[in-house]
């Protein structure tokens, strides 16, 4: 019995959807295997084909435009020599970031479809927000696709900001 492995199939299974078909067409003249970023040190990155990991590097000319991160899907390509370099990124549809000191905004993470907050069991968080409430917040920080990582902990975490955090999120 032999069985065909469809290589959307593959990709499905590291999160391959209907927003990276859609922003794969955005970017259909470019040419490369569809990967996504699976592990991003400084200019190394691990990449996922779906069938198999490879190391790759980021073309500079990329790399000066847009920073590669955990998460992103991309476009890369293997040379003779066996070594991957990515070519492209595609738009991401969610994003994780936090705000650097000089204001500008720092990706963390990219096209997330489900996040766990996990909260201390210390006492001082039960008091200041209710399960309701915080399921609520979570689910309009989510819905909003980008999250400010710094911003929300920040809010819950000072006792001065937690009852702000809470009439926003409510």
């Amino acid at each position: 019995m032999s069985y065909h492995v469809d290589s959307q199939d593959l990709l499905r299974q590291i999160g391959f959807n209907s927003l990276v078909a859609e922003a794969r067409e955005s970017l259909a003249d470019v040419p490369g295997t569809l990967a996504r970023v699976i592990e991003h040190s400084r200019s190394n990155s691990v990449i996922h084909t779906g069938a198999e990991t490879f190391e790759a590097r980021s073309m500079p000319a990329l790399t000066r435009v847009t920073p590669i991160v955990v998460g992103d899907w991309v476009l890369a390509a293997s040379e003779p020599r066996g070594e991957w370099w990515i070519s492209g990124r595609l738009t991401p549809y969610t994003e994780f970031h936090r705000i650097d000191p000089s204001g500008a905004r720092q990706a963390l993470v990219t096209n997330v479809d489900s996040a766990f907050l996990v909260m201390g069991l210390d006492g001082w968080m039960s008091c200041a927000l209710s399960r309701a409430r915080s399921d609520r917040g979570a689910a309009r920080i989510f819905r909003s696709g980008q999250v400010n990582a710094d911003q929300h902990a920040h809010a819950v975490s000072h006792p001065g900001n937690r009852r702000r955090a809470l009439r926003r999120s409510a």
